[in-house]
């Protein structure tokens, strides 16, 4: 009689099979930093506001997070403004200001559930303001790893169905009729032979 294997409870080859979206991983976390980042500075936001800007020659653009909002500032000054602006860049961080685009004196603004927008001319500059909620940037880099998590464990868990393996620690149930795990003890339900 031959010594049987007892060590290695999980199917032949299902070693192989976890490591085929392997490489996946290191990618989806990085994504998920930017998401966790965005939420720290937001939530950091109440408190100090950070603003960054990169100028062109007479062309503002600039990003202020402040009260958990991403407002972006547009301008481009017109060509026999009295004034310049120089072509530079830069970060500072300031007290919190409470932007209201609906409330500015630009011809279109409108403000709806934390969005923001306006856009308008005066005598020197055509302006543009346009508010985000900090949740919405944080959502678009932080959807990918979440997706693929739950994709990864649908995917996991059909596999080991298909295998008789036990969906909670992948234990090989192949003629288990007790309807548990001897594993974990977890319930098992109906199992092919």
């Amino acid at each position: 009689m031959g010594k049987i294997d007892t060590t290695n409870s999980r199917p032949p080859g299902a070693s192989n099979r976890d490591m085929k979206y392997r490489w996946l991983t290191f990618p989806l976390i990085l994504s998920a930093l930017p998401a966790i980042a965005m939420t720290i500075l937001a939530i950091r936001s109440y408190r100090i506001a950070d603003s960054a800007w990169w100028n062109l020659k007479d062309d503002v653009h600039a990003v202020v997070l402040s009260n958990g909002k991403f407002e972006m500032y547009f301008q481009k000054v017109k060509p026999g403004a009295p004034f310049h602006i120089i072509a530079d860049r830069g970060h500072r961080a300031q007290e919190p200001s409470d932007t209201h685009p609906g409330q500015s004196q630009l011809a279109t603004a409108w403000e709806h559930l934390g969005f923001g927008y306006a856009a308008g001319t005066d005598q020197y500059a055509f302006k543009r303001i346009i508010v985000v909620p900090w949740w919405l940037p944080a959502a678009i880099v932080g959807l990918p790893p979440v997706g693929w998590v739950i994709w990864r464990r649908k995917q996991r868990t059909a596999r080991l169905r298909a295998e008789n393996g036990c969906i909670y620690c992948g234990y090989s149930l192949r003629g288990n009729t007790s309807g548990a795990c001897p594993e974990c003890g977890s319930p098992c339900g109906m199992l092919r032979a």
